[in-house]
């Protein structure tokens, strides 16, 4: 018999598949929730980064006085608290922390649309880290 790689891994999946469906019948469907609970997550994250660049965006717009047309002040910022030297160390770790906010959040929508999309995928990616644990 000339067995080929391709027929010894089908062969192999298929013992692991029996051996799961009798170890634990709804294994794949807690798998597939589990990818679900973890696009929640993913999103859970992107929302908090939203609301800490609207703060963050709010800190930098206030960092100066704000005055109306007659010079008065009508908000005052945090600048003048600081001295004027760290105003500008400030705003450049601010932006720091923007840019990589936002590469998390790109990250995270990515992320999760994927896992959203093909929830299998990732659920058969899963197995195979459990499998690889146990052997």
């Amino acid at each position: 018999m000339n067995a080929t790689i391709g027929d010894a891994l089908i062969l192999g999946a298929q013992k692991i598949e029996e051996g799961l469906t009798k170890i634990a019948p709804g294994a794949w469907e807690i798998i597939i929730r589990q990818q679900y609970a973890d696009v929640a997550g993913y999103l859970l994250g992107v929302i908090i980064i939203i609301i800490i660049l609207c703060y963050s965006k709010k800190f930098l717009t206030t960092m100066r006085d704000k005055k109306d047309k007659n010079g008065n002040i009508i908000q005052k910022g945090y600048a003048e608290e600081w001295g004027y030297d760290n105003e500008m160390t400030v705003r450049a770790l601010l932006i720091v922390a923007i840019i990589i906010s936002i590469i998390f959040l790109i990250c995270f929508l990515v992320i999760g649309t994927k896992v959203l999309i093909n929830p299998e995928y990732y659920a058969i990616k899963e197995m195979t880290y459990m499998l690889r644990s146990v052997i």
